[in-house]
């Protein structure tokens, strides 16, 4: 599957970079709406995993002109500010998800899984925001570092590290 990334945090896109290569994706990084644009016309993506807030530039919009030219891959609006108003406008954009931040990456893998099974027919479907530590029987937020951490710990599951 091939995925682009539309994300201005350079964390965000390293963290999410990192484990859907390690999971055989192939992606591509875009930061902005020129970005977005130029390589929607090189190149077809199976998803495009799209920020709301990209600095100057507005992520809706982009989901928009994206729809009306005609482009045809499943998109996943992400935003750090997730109100059912949020989700409702990321809907009229044409997006077939919608991430609250900050998100597991389990939930990011579920919402690309469902994509796939489903052709990405569904538009702006909520995944919720909240993950399961392994040491709390309840949901919490992660910040952008535990992801991070976590991420890189599951990438080196079974490597032992000699210390001297």
């Amino acid at each position: 599957m091939h995925i682009l990334i539309v994300e201005d945090d350079e964390r965000i896109v390293s963290f999410m970079k990192r484990g859907l290569e390690a999971e055989s994706y192939e992606v591509a990084i875009a930061s902005s709406k020129a970005q977005t644009l130029d390589l929607i016309e090189a190149c077809t993506y199976d998803v495009i995993i799209l920020d709301i807030f990209l600095g100057p530039d507005d992520g809706l919009d982009i989901c928009r002109t994206l729809r009306q030219r005609g482009v045809e891959s499943s998109i996943l609006l992400m935003t750090a500010k997730g109100t059912a108003e949020m989700e409702k406008m990321s809907k009229q954009a044409g997006a077939n998800a919608y991430l609250s931040k900050p998100f597991s990456f389990d939930e990011l893998l579920e919402t690309l899984t469902r994509f796939g099974a489903s052709g990405g027919d569904d538009r702006a479907e909520h995944v919720p925001s909240a993950f399961t530590k392994p040491d709390q029987s309840r949901p919490t937020n992660m910040t952008v570092s535990e992801m991070d951490m976590r991420g890189c710990f599951s990438t080196n599951t079974g490597r032992r590290r000699q210390w001297s």
